[in-house]
């Protein structure tokens, strides 16, 4: 096929005067990925240029081969567009897996936090009901020492 019609797949030069000229830019604009604005401002040019294409081509002329060049050249841009459309389609794919991989691991972590945080917590009160309960017996084995004093007191008093 490429040796049959070579530069198929170039855009066609188009003559200065072409009505599709200024177009030119959208090629250059697409292949530069920093060129955000450019983009924008060829597309809404393509965009006035198909519905322009639309009324020459209804239109009779006696230059075909000018008609068919800025047909071509129109072809052209649309698949490029197309590329453009894909690739950042993919991208914005890329970008959704990525957030939601990222998501999931902070939900993760967040919920590690959140069991070793209850852990810790749970670890410190079983730790302060053991200190009360020592302390606890401590105090009642103190008052049974009481207890015993004053019962040792009062059979002491009773003698008395």
């Amino acid at each position: 096929f490429d040796r049959r019609y070579p530069g198929w797949d170039e855009a066609p030069s188009l003559a200065v005067s072409s009505p599709v000229g200024r177009l030119r830019s959208l090629s250059a604009a697409m292949n530069d990925a920093d060129a955000g604005f450019a983009v924008e401002e060829a597309l809404r040019d393509l965009s006035s240029e198909v519905n322009h294409a639309q009324i020459r081509i209804m239109c009779p002329r006696e230059e075909s081969s000018g008609l068919q060049d800025e047909c071509n050249f129109l072809l052209r841009c649309l698949d490029q567009m197309g590329h453009l459309l894909l690739s950042e389609c993919e991208g914005r794919r890329r970008e959704q897996k990525s957030a939601a991989t990222r998501l999931a691991e902070v939900e993760e972590a967040r919920r590690s936090a959140l069991q070793d945080a209850a852990a810790a917590a749970k670890e410190e009160a079983r730790l302060q009901v053991e200190e009360l309960a020592a302390e606890a017996e401590a105090q009642r084995l103190r008052a049974d020492a009481l207890e015993a004093e004053v019962e040792g007191l009062r059979v002491d008093e009773a003698k008395a």
